[in-house]
């Protein structure tokens, strides 16, 4: 009995939410016409839309990968290098926009500031938010 594996539908909806955000990123991008921020907006909506239309045709054309990648996730060893990742990863972005900010102000471009501004208020929220809630789970 050889059967197909079918991603969870929870993986698909994700990133094809994904792909739907990006679209809209991009034509957000071109509608408000700003230098700076149709650019960053362009660039996130590009970039969201790629990952997204990737990774759905690697579901679609690898199953078995997919499921190989879930099995590894599951892993103990290989939990705790994505905590310790993802601690790495919010540091350094959190260093870096702090000075983005800082130079946003001082060039005077206050609508990217703010945007920088939002994202790092963003992604403090979300740590913290994920640690309280990964904590109670384990």
């Amino acid at each position: 009995m050889n059967k197909k594996y079918n991603p969870p539908k929870t993986r698909k909806t994700i990133f094809l939410a994904s792909l739907a955000l990006g679209i809209l990123l991009s034509a957000v991008a071109f509608i408000i016409n700003q230098e700076i921020v149709s650019e960053l907006l362009l660039t996130m909506g590009v970039c969201v839309t790629l990952i997204s239309a990737i990774e759905l045709a690697r579901i679609k054309l690898d199953p078995s990968g997919v499921k190989q990648e879930e099995m590894e996730a599951k892993d103990e060893r290989n939990i705790q290098i994505a905590g310790k990742a993802a601690t790495f990863a919010w540091a350094v972005s959190f260093w870096v926009y702090l000075p983005l900010m800082v130079y946003f102000n001082i060039t005077e471009q206050y609508v990217a500031a703010w945007l920088a501004f939002a994202a790092l208020g963003i992604q403090i929220a979300t740590f913290y938010i994920a640690r309280l809630y990964f904590r109670k789970k384990m």
